[in-house]
Parts: C-alpha cells; structure tokens; sequence
C-alpha cells in the first residue's frame, strides 16, 4: 500500500499518512462494504482515491507556499551578495516547506504564511491546542534545521 500510495504522492512521509487515512476509512466503511469487488480491490480504491486527494492538495499547498514566500519576501537589497543570499534562502526555505509532513506543513502556512491566529488554525484543522503547538514547534525546528548551514 505505501508503494502505491507514494507513487501518487512523491514522498514517503505523504504516503504513510495516506495509507493511515486508507485504512481509517476502511474501518468506517466496513460495515458498508456490499461484495461487490474483492476486499483488497475495495481498499486499493480507497487507497488511490486519498492518494489523489492528497497528491492534488500537496501540489496546490506548495505553490501556494512558494506565492507566500515570494510575496512576503522584501525587495532585495541592490548588494548582489545579498541578493544572492537571499535567493539562495528563500529556495532552501521553500523546499524545507515542501518537505514537512502534511500537518506541519498545513501549520506553518497558515500560522507564519497566511497570519491565522491560533484558534482560527485550531479550528480548521480540528487539533486541540497542545497538539497545534507541537506540530508548530517541530515545523519550526526544522525549518531552522534546514537553514542552518546557509547562516553561518
């Protein structure tokens, strides 16, 4: 099923959540499934459906990250040192973005992309406020993680 599912998706860390969201809505469609396909044929669909959904979103939450970051970036300074730099931290950035899982990624854009308080961001992403501060913190480390050797 991961392989499946990475195949839509690209990345490893969106498939395993995939394949968590798969067999979530197996165990709830359970008591629905009519024999009409096999059980296997019957989860595969459900598989390839999330892995769409989720492939769909992912591309759409990256360009939407990368128009953020470009749109929140200052003017460059006319040092073309700087400017360099600059350019050069805000594609690692961008990529550090892409990279997040799914929910931290979803964190991050809303709370430092897209300035959401954090109860409007609780409240769309259903999570309660301990975990939202979790996840934002370990976005946030990596992040710094991944831009580490560009500031020293």
């Amino acid at each position: 099923m991961l392989r499946v599912a990475e195949r839509y998706v690209g990345t490893r860390a969106i498939a395993e959540e995939v394949v968590q969201d798969t067999w979530i809505a197996v165990f709830r469609g359970l008591p629905r499934f009519e024999l009409r396909s096999s059980l296997r044929t019957w989860i595969f669909d459900i598989l390839v459906n999330r892995a769409l959904t989720a492939a769909h979103r992912e591309r759409h939450s990256i360009e939407h990250a990368v128009d953020s970051l470009a749109a929140i970036s200052p003017c460059l300074p006319e040092d073309p040192e700087r400017a360099l730099l600059d350019g050069e931290l805000r594609n690692v950035l961008s990529a550090a973005v892409a990279a997040l899982p799914p929910a931290q990624r979803a964190v991050v854009r809303l709370r430092e992309l897209e300035e959401w308080t954090s109860a409007e961001v609780r409240d769309e992403l259903r999570l309660s406020a301990g975990n939202q501060r979790v996840i934002l913190h370990r976005a946030r480390a990596r992040l710094r993680a991944a831009l580490q050797p560009l500031l020293r």
